[in-house]
């Protein structure tokens, strides 16, 4: 399994986001390891073959 680090749209701390490349592009909900905060995360495949990864505020 793949992962990147991205900071928390929340508190800011960087968090390891694991990665399943084989499900494709998905949307999923995941807490803070650090703020408990629920956040969206979402997995598109790019152009250059690196998933394009990104974290939002679960109400946003």
């Amino acid at each position: 399994m793949d992962s990147v680090e991205l900071p928390c749209p929340h508190c800011g701390e960087f968090i390891t986001i694991g990665l399943d490349l084989s499900e494709g592009d998905h949307t999923r909900i995941e807490d803070c390891a650090v703020c408990c905060a629920p956040m969206v995360v979402s997995v598109v495949d790019s152009l250059s073959g690196k998933p394009l990864v990104t974290l939002n505020r679960d109400n946003e």
